[in-house]
């Protein structure tokens, strides 16, 4: 076809062919008849142009307009820059090009002077769609037309084109284009920089002087210098390292941009910038970040800068981890000759020293992890005090971000030399007679901290002498002894413990069950051995005290298909067995077996569970059952309301007794109520809030719809609905909703089907956009109560309309094509036809786009094929020429495809085989252009 076209006058066949191409084709027309010679443009150029004249009258639209920008002729200069002035819509960039390249000859050969004519946003479309899209021709047009201009950014889209693609033989055209104030305007641009710096340095070197001629320290000023100083292959300067921070503190918008700048590009002279400025007490914050590289002279000034008592203690502390071994060595040394000082004189009178000591230990718990471990394993203790102050060191080192002590964290043979370290400290302690209880169990976190399972045996003597001293200091005061959780202080004794998971710790824990001093604080630390019950669940990342309710549903769900396991954990067995010793009519007797076996209710219990659940409905006092409760629904077991009633009565009894009621009260009431929604019997709910209608203001039954757990999707349905009964206007509507979709079963999406027809909570259930949902697949799956949905609708006269719209709205999310099928076949005739055309014209976008779910809240879009559609509707079309909603529906397709790109397998014709044009089909205008001789005159 191409030969034809260059070989002199137009051949009849090739006119005759591009005549009927142009009419099922128009794209593909326009672009072969850009490769036609000029005399075979003379042979076909009047039918074309009254084609173009014919189909502008009727469509006005862009496809017009891209047909005559790709043929490439400027006979239709005149008609593209009256569209380009025309403000009847407004056009965006690649408006030209939307579908491709284009010929920048079809401007005409007075593009110039028209251009100037256009306003500022319609010369941007001009030169967007030149540089990039223009070829070399387009690209040459796009620099004469923005390469003087200084008032816009037009230029930019040729910088981008230049630079990105590679066009650099275009360079000499922009500069000797561009004019000095055009020149200033983009020397700091990053495009233009790289041209300019290859192409004529010594000009744009000329260029960044004159900017910083004009003001050295602006923000053009200083950016120019950090150019011209990486051209000349220079370091920053000191003076504009200075200027640029003092940008930065002008600037609200773009706060440290020279100094994360400089922090890249001149970390060793920014460095020494801002040392300068930390003498003069001018700190920026994490000033520490910046500092990159400290000779000792500087480190010397850190040192002065963190001990000086005029400053903030918290001041610049990040920098102590720049300090050396040596100087931390003289801090640790100052600290203990201090702490020996202190050692039995006047608090208030040292208040001096004891701040100077806090200065101190600020600085070395800040300070460098590796350093300070090799400071402290080389460091002797001679007393209590000073065994205390190191200990405090490695228990109370805050880390690299310094927002909470940590630890230190030793690692290798750190790790061992720091053990052995603590273990001399501990020998130490142990044997000095003025120790005291809170000692003791600092030294038994400080042995945890290495990590070494040999420090279990030392741990395990400094608890015993823990416990015998704390037994000592408060022999004149035993009620101190017997508090709820254990001893005072009970985590910090088991937290040691607990830290590394070691599996020798869980035998030592065991061995405390039995011993009334630590029993309590072991039971609850051996919860960490416990396997948990929904395993699967908690491999998923989520942890076993994790109170999500979804989570609780799914650990129901995994301990309910399992069912009851056949035999005791044996860390639960041990714990029921202490249990069964206890003396429950003792003193503490009751307490102490709740508490253990709330910890036994962690474990899987199996056959013995049924021991718990006889302790619970014993219990003298069933409120202070609720550990025990909390624990059997936190690991998924199901919950008996008759295990919950007691104690929530006695709850109740507490609460009403009182004679004023804050709404902060109401935490004695609202764990027994969410224990009683996951029961087996929920609806007891709201026969418990019948029974104090006006005295409880807090209790909504809307915040219970989240916390239902019942196996029964129909109960599960009647419990939601109950509860929303109870709610107030308004509240609740969402829990509801949520519940219901959860479920999922027919009922309950019948329900929320029901609600979207009614235009209830149109504000919570709106599919618009969002992908497949559960309503739609369940109408795919029975397609009847879409029939049925359509015919409700249908019968309200009055608002038929907005059911309609939301009807179809829950329709977008039909992904297959059994549904839309069912629309159209009942959209062609019939009183509900209206709201199957309003149906199907929503499921057009499932037809045409796959959803693929990547998220929460996020999802991709995957065209699909839209052939066979494209080729069924085009056949409606053609069956039913005098109705305009196929011709809708096929244009809706094209729009679709023309937004997310076509598929490759699609051709561009529905049915090329009825040799009907596209996509206009107006019989008048294609029956007048496939005449091919002598067309009638009234065509024009």
């Amino acid at each position: 076809m191409e030969a034809l076209g260059q070989s002199g006058p137009i051949d009849p066949g090739l006119r005759r062919f591009l005549m009927e191409l142009w009419g099922m084709d128009p794209e593909f027309a326009a672009k072969m008849m850009s490769r036609l010679s000029d005399a075979a443009w003379d042979g076909i150029r009047d039918d074309v142009q009254r084609f173009v004249r014919a189909w502008r009258r009727k469509d006005p639209g862009v496809e017009v307009l891209s047909f005559m920008v790709g043929t490439g002729r400027s006979e239709f200069a005149e008609t593209i820059f009256e569209d380009l002035a025309s403000e009847k819509e407004r056009r965006r960039e690649r408006q030209l090009t939307r579908r491709g390249g284009f010929h920048p000859d079809v401007l005409g050969p007075d593009w110039s002077a028209k251009a100037e004519g256009l306003s500022r946003s319609q010369r941007r479309i001009l030169v967007h769609d030149l540089a990039y899209s223009g070829g070399d021709r387009g690209l040459d047009m796009a620099i004469e037309l923005s390469a003087g201009d200084t008032e816009t950014d037009h230029l930019g889209f040729v910088l981008d084109e230049i630079h990105y693609l590679g066009r650099k033989d275009k360079s000499t055209a922009l500069f000797a284009a561009m004019t000095e104030a055009s020149a200033d305007k983009w020397a700091l641009d990053e495009r233009y920089r790289e041209i300019a710096a290859e192409h004529d340095p010594e000009r744009y070197r000329a260029t960044l002087k004159r900017i910083i001629k004009k003001g050295p320290n602006t923000t053009g000023g200083v950016h120019a210098r950090m150019i011209l100083c990486e051209l000349d292959g220079e370091l920053f300067p000191a003076d504009l390292i200075e200027a640029g921070l003092a940008l930065d503190d002008q600037s609200k918008d773009n706060r440290h941009w020279h100094l994360h700048r400089f922090s890249e590009d001149a970390p060793s002279a920014l460095s020494d910038v801002l040392l300068e400025h930390m003498k003069t007490g001018k700190v920026l914050y994490r000033l520490h970040e910046y500092v990159t590289k400290v000779n000792p002279a500087q480190a010397d000034d850190i040192l002065s800068f963190l001990l000086d008592d005029r400053r903030e203690r918290h001041d610049g502390l990040g920098m102590a981890t720049h300090l050396k071994p040596g100087q931390l060595r003289c801090v640790l040394t100052e600290a203990l000759q201090i702490c020996r000082t202190l050692e039995g004189a006047d608090r208030y009178a040292m208040r001096d020293e004891r701040s100077r000591l806090a200065r101190l230990m600020d600085v070395l718990k800040n300070s460098d992890n590796t350093r300070l471990i090799q400071i402290l394993i080389n460091s002797p203790a001679k007393n209590r005090s000073e065994v205390v102050l190191l200990m405090k060191l490695v228990t109370g080192w805050k880390g690299a971000d310094h927002h909470d002590e940590r630890g230190l964290s030793p690692t290798g043979l750190a790790s061992l030399g720091l053990h052995s370290a603590i273990d001399r400290w501990c020998r130490l302690l142990l044997a000095v007679p003025d120790k005291s209880s809170d000692d003791l169990q600092l030294a038994l976190r400080a042995l945890a901290v290495p990590g070494r399972v040999s420090a279990l045996k030392r741990m395990h003597e400094v608890h015993e002498a823990e416990l015998l001293q704390y037994e000592q200091e408060h022999a004149d005061n035993p009620s101190r002894l017997r508090l709820r959780g254990g001893y005072p202080g009970d985590y910090r004794r088991r937290e040691p413990f607990m830290r590394h998971g070691w599996p020798e710790a869980k035998a030592l824990l065991l061995g405390y069950i039995g011993d009334e001093r630590f029993e309590l604080g072991a039971a609850i630390a051996l919860r960490k051995f416990a396997p948990f019950v929904a395993a699967d669940v908690q491999g998923k990342g989520l942890f076993p005290n994790d109170r999500s309710h979804e989570l609780k549903r799914e650990r129901r769900a995994v301990c309910l298909e399992r069912g009851p396991s056949a035999s005791c954990h044996h860390i639960a067995a041990r714990i029921l067995d202490r249990v069964a010793e206890i003396d429950l009519d003792a003193k503490d007797g009751w307490a102490r077996a709740r508490s253990l076996a709330a910890s036994a209710a962690w474990m899987d219990c199996g056959p013995r569970l049924a021991e718990v659940i006889d302790l619970i409905r014993r219990d003298p006092e069933p409120v202070k059952s609720l550990a025990i409760l909390e624990a059997l629904a936190e690991t998924g077991q199901p919950l008996k309301a008759d295990w919950i009633l007691p104690g929530l009565a006695a709850a109740e009894a507490e609460y009403f007794a009182q004679t004023w009621r804050s709404e902060n009260d109401f935490y004695i009431l609202r764990p027994w109520l969410d224990l009683l929604a996951r029961s087996d019997t929920p609806l007891e709910l709201i026969a418990r809030k019948a029974k104090h209608p006006r005295e409880v203001h807090q209790w909504q039954a809307g915040d219970f719809i989240s916390l239902l757990m019942l196996e029964d999707a129909d109960a599960m349905v009647d419990a939601i609905e109950a509860l929303h009964a109870e709610c107030r206007l308004g509240h609740g509507d969402y829990d509801r909703i949520r519940a219901l979709f959860r479920v999922g079963s027919d009922r309950a999406l019948s329900l929320l089907l029901d609600d979207v027809l009614e235009g209830r909570y149109q504000d919570l259930l709106h599919f618009g956009f969002h992908g497949p949902n559960a309503i739609a697949d369940m109408l795919e799956r029975e397609p009847d109560k879409l029939k049925a949905a359509v015919a409700k609708a249908a019968s309200n006269d009055n608002a038929r309309g907005n059911a309609a719209y939301r009807l179809g709205s829950l329709c977008r999310g039909a992904q297959t094509a059994k549904l839309f099928e069912i629309a159209l076949e009942e959209s062609r005739s019939g009183s509900e036809a209206m709201i199957w055309r309003v149906l199907a014209e929503h499921m057009l976008e499932g037809q045409c786009t796959r959803y693929e779910p990547l998220g929460p809240g996020s999802y991709k879009l995957h065209q699909k094929s839209v052939g066979e559609l494209r080729q069924s509707l085009f056949s409606w079309v053609l069956a039913e020429p005098e109705e305009p909603f196929w011709r809708k529906l096929l244009a809706g397709v094209d729009d679709l495809v023309s937004q997310h790109g076509g598929h490759p397998d699609d051709p561009r014709h529905p049915d090329v085989v009825t040799g009907v044009p596209y996509p206009d089909f107006e019989p008048d205008i294609w029956a007048k252009v496939r005449i091919l001789e002598n067309p009638p005159s009234h065509f024009d």
